[in-house]
């Protein structure tokens, strides 16, 4: 057997990237039929469920991405008219990101999640609550090791 798979910190990480990977496929196939995509689902996500900011920087932190390529997904939902840049009367230099009539739709008709319900159906309460914590001491561990992050916002 290969070295690496007898290391268990390898095999954990492991697990977790196959989980997050089949995952991704479900929710990626749940939504598909809405012509939207998860990256796109989860800025509508946050826009619908924020008091704060929904400026560009305040998505990017959240969904732990780099600027540029929130930038990048932003003007491509604004030209399917999904969301629209709105300036801040008082801060000229801020925009805020709006969902269109069209984008709350999207996100009503993809913020089901069923799949993903019935996915974590399957954990008892006292298993949710252990995985949530040893994933967030994880994400927390992680983020102390990155020296330039853009530091999501805490559930």
């Amino acid at each position: 057997m290969n070295s690496l798979f007898k290391d268990r910190n390898f095999r954990l990480w492991m697990l977790l990237m196959q989980t997050r990977e089949l995952l991704i496929k479900v929710r990626e196939q749940e939504i598909s039929k809405y012509g939207i995509t998860r990256e796109q689902a989860g800025v509508l996500n946050f826009i619908m469920n924020t008091d704060k900011d929904t400026t560009a920087t305040a998505i990017a932190k959240w969904l732990v991405r780099e600027p540029q390529s929130v930038s990048g997904l932003l003007a491509r939902m604004e030209s399917k008219g999904v969301v629209k840049k709105v300036k801040e009367p008082h801060n000229r230099g801020k925009v805020n990101i709006i969902p269109t009539e069209k984008g709350q739709i999207m996100y009503r008709q993809t913020y089901k999640i069923e799949a993903i319900k019935e996915i974590m159906s399957c954990l008892s309460e006292e298993e949710y609550h252990q995985i949530w914590s040893c994933l967030e001491k994880l994400r927390d561990k992680a983020l102390s090791k990155i020296t330039a992050i853009l530091r999501p916002p805490l559930p």
